[in-house]
């Protein structure tokens, strides 16, 4: 590697680090702005369109505040509604929970092992459904039913994506003073590269599906 690629490979780099730490500091002031419970269910959306946008065309630093301050304003209603799902399904498992460890040992096997199911699929509601909620354009209970179908189109990816964030919190719980740069907008980066990927394949698979389909029908006729 030369002079220039090795300097050209610093500065993306940086740019990289820069905008995930300014884009961060951002969902935390939206947020705030919010009041937090009103705030985050839009700042989240706002992020994750932010990078969605930023994957796609690699925008420029500057053009980012006003975009982001588009999307918050934009989903506010429906990322709100959102993260009161989420809420109301988390308060039904923490219950559920509360109530299988009373449980006597069969009873508790058996309510354990349903638990522990609803605890994945909600574990997949709250990674996908705010990534589709932007990138697919759909309702709160539309991007809910489709972050099913998009992890369990690809489980590989799925476990990936749950895997990268495990290992983020571990690396920031070693380094807190990170969390101010990176708590959200890097596993944002993460989740939406991911979910880009996995649409990327369902596209694929339905042009496949498609051009069977008339090959079969041409045959046929």
């Amino acid at each position: 590697m030369n002079t220039n690629q090795t300097f050209s490979a610093i500065r993306t780099s940086t740019e990289f680090i820069f905008t995930l730490a300014y884009l961060n500091i951002l969902w935390i002031l939206f947020t705030l702005m919010g009041v937090v419970i009103g705030g985050i269910g839009p700042s989240t959306a706002a992020l994750l369109e932010v990078i969605d946008k930023w994957q796609k065309k690699g925008m420029m630093q500057e053009k980012m505040f006003s975009l982001y301050w588009r999307a918050y304003k934009k989903s506010f209603t429906k990322a709100n509604l959102l993260l009161v799902i989420q809420l109301v399904a988390g308060i039904i498992l923490y219950v559920d929970l509360r109530f299988t460890i009373t449980m006597e040992n069969g009873m508790f096997a058996a309510l354990a092992g349903v638990w522990i199911f609803m605890t994945i699929l909600y574990i997949i509601m709250l990674m996908f459904s705010f990534p589709l909620l932007v990138h697919l354009r759909l309702s709160a209970l539309q991007a809910i039913k489709h972050s099913f179908y998009y992890a369990f189109s690809s489980p590989i990816l799925t476990i990936a994506a749950f895997l990268s964030f495990i290992g983020i919190q571990i690396a920031l719980y070693y380094l807190p003073s990170l969390y101010l740069f990176f708590s959200t907008s890097l596993f944002g980066f993460v989740i939406v590269y991911v979910s880009r990927k996995i649409a990327s394949r369902i596209d694929k698979l339905k042009i496949q599906n498609h051009a069977e389909k008339e090959s079969v029908d041409i045959m046929g006729r």
